[in-house]
């Protein structure tokens, strides 16, 4: 049991470690840490939304009995079941935070919001994972950090959209991080492996890309932090 601990609160570090790096991008501005604390607050009861949202097109899904190969099945599950829900439940709680400060909202806002939303659903699946994962798999999890990756990009394009006026940008900002959560979570599964043995490196591609993302947006956000471009309600 204290090996699980443990293998819990390391996992854990990377995230709370962005969130305090996010959070005190603006320490001075009290209204800024107060919605960080809030949309942490959020993106841990995100779980509630997802799994009444899940457990409805679990029934739905069961009740229409479709006679579909089980790698069809496995891609329902993964993309709508898993990687929709998840990511519009989290995009829904952030949206309702940057409409209450409607007009107060930066770009980097979005970027430091959509992250920590991510961060805290990563919490809460690593904890609720953590008696169903491995000691390797709960420690890849938690330094590759998949929900915050997904949640700064996410809001690094909803947050240009708000700026260019671009729909396209914002459609973007779902899309791509649903397609790419969908992917990851299929890729895991033993239909999608059954393809073709070469698959197997797919996953790991995917850790690759969501590790080269998150890194480059933490990049992104400390080269701009200060650049009023970024940092101006828009």
């Amino acid at each position: 049991m204290l090996v699980l601990v443990i293998a819990i609160i390391a996992s854990l570090i990377p995230s709370l470690l962005l969130y305090k790096y996010l959070r005190d991008l603006k320490k001075e501005d009290g209204e800024y840490t107060k919605n960080c604390r809030n949309i942490l607050i959020r993106g841990i009861l995100c779980c509630i939304g997802v799994f009444i949202l899940d457990l409805i097109l679990v029934i739905a899904w069961n009740a229409l009995d479709l006679d579909v190969s089980p790698l069809l099945q496995k891609i329902f599950r993964t993309f709508v079941i898993y990687a929709f829900v998840e990511e519009l439940v989290k995009f829904l709680h952030v949206r309702r935070v940057i409409t209450k400060d409607c007009g107060q909202i930066s770009w980097m806002d979005c970027i430091a919001y959509f992250g920590i939303v991510g961060i805290g659903f990563q919490i809460i699946e690593t904890v609720t994972q953590a008696f169903t994962s491995s000691m390797g798999q709960l420690l890849v999890k938690g330094i590759t950090m998949g929900h915050p990756s997904y949640g700064m990009m996410m809001g690094y394009f909803i947050g240009r959209s708000y700026r260019t006026g671009n729909r396209t940008d914002a459609w973007t900002g779902f899309l791509l991080p649903f397609f790419l959560h969908g992917l990851y979570d299929l890729s895991l599964s033993e239909e999608f492996l059954a393809i073709n043995d070469n698959l197997v490196f797919v996953p790991f591609i995917l850790i690759a890309i969501e590790v080269v993302v998150l890194i480059k947006l933490i990049l992104f956000v400390r080269k701009h932090k200060d650049d009023p471009e970024y940092t101006e309600p828009v």
